[in-house]
């Protein structure tokens, strides 16, 4: 049996107001469950064959009640006129009055008075009309209830929840008593003129005004329970409860004080009062994200032209995307984060995207204005009305985030602030990330942190903590990531059009300025990723060898043999140029830093990551003459965006080698990324495509193509170098996710193609070929320390059965133990395992090793 799916329809011009439903529009719509059950206990209450009512028993009125129960804009108050607006259609029985709005409930106007003064505003309106004898004489009977309830009315306190014991006088007590039966012969009195048989009163926002909730609620429950009237209210039951809670501690404060109450006890007074007063079979709850993601969904204009949606959650999305080209995605059974939980901040959402032009693709210099004008929109709500669903302490955060504006200050930004807000710093170590306890130290340098360096500590954090405000937060500080990145990419390309045509007046108007920064022509983009989309650990990606003394995905290059290498291209005959350059090319675009040691017992671990505390910028910094250079097979994710200056690290003429090569990588990967384009001779446009084509430009691309490379990390068995290499660039080759863009009617789709041709060359060259240009060992750089820890990831028992005995004290087990903390079946990296052993032999646990 096929799902009925239900249909969510905004209408332009109707942002902020309640949708009025009929009683055909409503069937399919998001809240017709809710409408569809308000109605039908209206039916039970008041049937509409007269021949099925009951008594009730011993004549007391069972509570008729309804309520319309959910958080701030989910939709009660549509609710409500919905089922007024149906009721008029279908139950010409039923008295609907205006609703009451609370608002204007207060210390001199309580609920009661607001009720019967809504019903005195259509008894004046009788006596304007014509009248016989006997609906004169009706009208007569009715006044007569109006002056009796009012006299009761005067009885009733300001403040419901004194005792009866504090009210004026017995005569007062004996009017208050007796505003039940004046209130139910004032409803009789007035069905009669009105010609109708029931009386439905409706009350919005009930819980708005929290400080007399419990006065109204108190008023409602003693005097409108009567057996012709079915109260329907609208209101977030879990502030209502609170107010009543708080009234309940204001009564019995002298008890709680004493201790002659508990808190407890007041929180069950409150829950009995919250049953009793909103009976749960008549409790109808609003729709959550949940209910309406899936939804279909129509947007109407004010020429009732209807553009339909797929699903609330696809739409959303996609208008985000083709009204600013900011990206965003859904995942498998989930949602989000920047679909609002609530309908009216979604309809408004919605509908300001709607309104706005589609983004200009084809503007001549920038974004245009327009461009311009809808991303400001949609930036304004992100960081002005959806932040307003962060705990107040992470608005200060995310309020701090988005004013620094400074690139290569932002991953320290972010990094400082987690290891403060989740105590991260007292986290010694990370079994799966060996970088860990320098991230946590305070003496790295700003600009030598990178987005790799984030994404591992937003990574510990969501793997640890699971709520939904840490959820949030990371989301907010991905997604302000993803809009960095992509206004950064735009300043990029833009500088490739405004570059040429203003190089030379801007040569002529300098402006002085000081030359001391070190990022110095260093794009705002490349800042802010900070040399790194990803920070592994040399068993994530590709498989490690069986040899212990070297991963596959990062390592040790030898920097004389590519300074050789490159040597040899300068000079050699041009028919001998393109393989050896391709190889060049090749070493040059995994190269990710470099490093070096005075001392020859110096442990690679340390020596890898001791560039985050250098003052040079570890991503800009001359290779040419470095003897040790630590390659990454993800650094050309970063490597591939300023092809230039990667080459020029090395050398200063072989981009220019490169860049007149036809049989070069860069040449390969510039006409790869142009072969359905039509850039022509124009190699700005060229340069253009290929920065499209190579860019990652979104935090949630970047997260799912490192799921794609580990799901990929196992396929191939080989235990050549160069094969290995070649299946990892395939997988990332062949990784694409669709956007919100159509390419002939299919969504298009987005790939990292120059990833191609680095694949297709990895098909002919040689391991013997490319080993020349690998250094061993990679474990220890001049020294066998620890050379029994034979692999790269291992048990703690493991490891502790291949130390040999002659280091061992009798207690450095346990000692060790108690440092590591050790998991029994768990694999930890090997340079864990190396600093845990270090510690020991500093502390005399163990004895030094030889």
């Amino acid at each position: 049996m096929e799902r009925l799916v239900k249909t969510l329809t905004f209408k332009i011009g109707e942002e902020t107001r309640p949708v009025k439903l009929n009683k055909d529009s409503y069937k399919d719509n998001l809240l017709s469950a809710q409408i569809s059950k308000a109605l039908g206990l209206i039916e039970e209450f008041f049937p509409s064959d007269k021949t099925t009512i009951r008594d009730d028993l011993d004549d007391i009125p069972a509570n008729k009640t309804i309520s319309f129960l959910g958080d701030r804009g989910t939709g009660k108050s549509s609710c409500l006129k919905s089922l007024v607006n149906i009721l008029t259609e279908k139950r010409k029985d039923i008295c609907l009055l205006e609703t009451i709005e609370p608002a204007f409930f207060d210390k001199h106007r309580n609920i009661m008075e607001l009720i019967i003064g809504t019903m005195f505003g259509k008894y004046e309106d009788w006596l304007d009309e014509q009248q016989d004898a006997n609906r004169h004489n009706l009208l007569v009977e009715l006044s007569y209830a109006f002056q009796e309830v009012k006299r009761d009315l005067q009885y009733i306190e300001s403040e419901c929840c004194q005792e009866d014991s504090e009210l004026e006088d017995l005569q007062g007590l004996a009017s208050s008593i007796g505003l039940s039966a004046s209130v139910k012969k004032l409803v009789d009195a007035f069905l009669i003129v009105e010609k109708k048989d029931y009386m439905l009163i409706t009350i919005d926002d009930i819980d708005l005004n929290a400080s007399l909730a419990f006065e109204m609620a108190e008023q409602i429950r003693k005097y409108l329970i009567i057996d012709k009237v079915v109260v329907c209210i609208a209101g977030k039951s879990e502030q209502l409860s609170d107010a009543i809670r708080q009234s309940y501690i204001r009564l019995y404060e002298l008890l709680l004080e004493h201790g002659q109450i508990s808190i407890d006890e007041i929180s069950a007074m409150t829950e009995a009062y919250m049953v009793k007063f909103l009976p749960i079979y008549s409790r109808i709850y609003m729709p959550t994200q949940d209910d309406y993601a899936d939804c279909r969904l129509v947007l109407a204009d004010n020429a009732d032209n209807k553009y339909e949606y797929e699903s609330v959650k696809i739409a959303l999305l996609e208008l985000i995307f083709v009204k600013t080209r900011f990206l965003f995605y859904n995942s498998e059974g989930q949602t989000s984060l920047i679909v609002p939980t609530n309908l009216r901040e979604l309809r408004a959402l919605m509908l300001m995207l709607f309104m706005m032009p589609n983004y200009d693709k084809n503007a001549e210099l920038g974004d245009g204005i327009t461009n311009r004008e809808n991303k400001n929109a949609f930036l304004n709500y992100f960081f002005n009305t959806w932040t307003t669903c962060l705990s107040p302490e992470n608005r200060v955060f995310a309020n701090l985030l988005i004013k620094e504006k400074e690139p290569s200050l932002f991953n320290h930004l972010v990094i400082n602030e987690l290891k403060r807000k989740f105590r991260l710093s007292d986290v010694l170590s990370n079994p799966s990330v060996p970088d860990w306890p320098i991230l946590m130290k305070e003496s790295c340098v700003n600009y030598n942190l990178s987005i790799g360096d984030v994404t591992i500590v937003m990574d510990y954090v969501s793997n640890t903590r699971t709520d939904i405000e840490t959820r949030r937060m990371l989301f907010f500080i991905k997604s302000l990531y993803s809009i960095r990145l992509y206004q950064y990419y735009d300043e990029l390309t833009d500088s490739l059009y405004a570059g040429m045509a203003e190089q030379g007046e801007n040569e002529k108007k300098k402006t002085p300025e000081l030359r001391n920064n070190v990022l110095q022509g260093v794009p705002k983009l490349l800042q802010l990723i900070g040399g790194s989309f990803y920070t592994i650990s040399g068993d994530q990606v590709i498989r490690p060898e069986r040899n212990p003394d070297r991963t596959r995905e990062n390592g040790i290059l030898d920097g004389e043999e590519i300074k050789k290498l490159i040597n040899e291209i300068g000079n050699a005959a041009q028919d001998e140029v393109s393989k050896k350059l391709r190889l060049a090319e090749f070493l040059m675009l995994i190269s990710s830093h470099y490093f070096y040691t005075k001392s020859s017992s110096t442990n690679i671990e340390e020596l890898s990551n001791s560039y985050r505390e250098r003052s040079e910028v570890y991503y800009t910094r001359n290779l040419g003459s470095a003897g040790n250079i630590r390659y990454d097979v993800t650094a050309p994710f970063f490597n591939l965006i300023d092809i230039k200056a990667t080459y020029s690290r090395f050398s200063k003429t072989i981009f220019s080698i490169a860049e007149n090569c036809e049989g070069s990588l860069y040449r390969k990967m510039l006409a790869f990324c142009n072969r359905d384009k039509d850039a022509g001779e124009d190699v700005t446009k060229q340069r253009h495509n290929y920065l499209s084509a190579t860019t990652i430009r979104n935090m949630e691309i970047c997260g799912d193509l490192y799921q794609s490379m580990l799901s990929h990390r196992d396929k191939c068995d080989e235990k050549s170098m160069v094969k290995q290499f070649q299946a990892f660039f395939k997988g990332v080759a062949d990784y694409g996710i669709s956007s919100y863009d159509y390419d002939d009617d299919q969504r298009y789709e987005i790939k990292l193609l120059p990833f191609n041709i680095i694949s297709e060359f990895l098909e002919e060259i040689s391991d013997e070929e490319l080993e020349k240009f690998f250094k061993k060992p990679t474990v220890n750089v001049g020294a066998d320390e620890f050379i029994f820890l034979r692999e790269a990831e291992m048990t703690f028992s493991h490891a502790w059965k291949a130390m040999p005995k002659k280091y061992k004290h009798p207690d450095s087990e346990q000692f060790y133990r108690e440092i590591f903390h050790p998991e029994a079946r768990h694999k930890y990296p090997r340079a864990e395992i190396v600093a845990n052993f270090r510690r020991m032999i500093n502390e005399g646990k163990l004895n030094p090793i030889e």
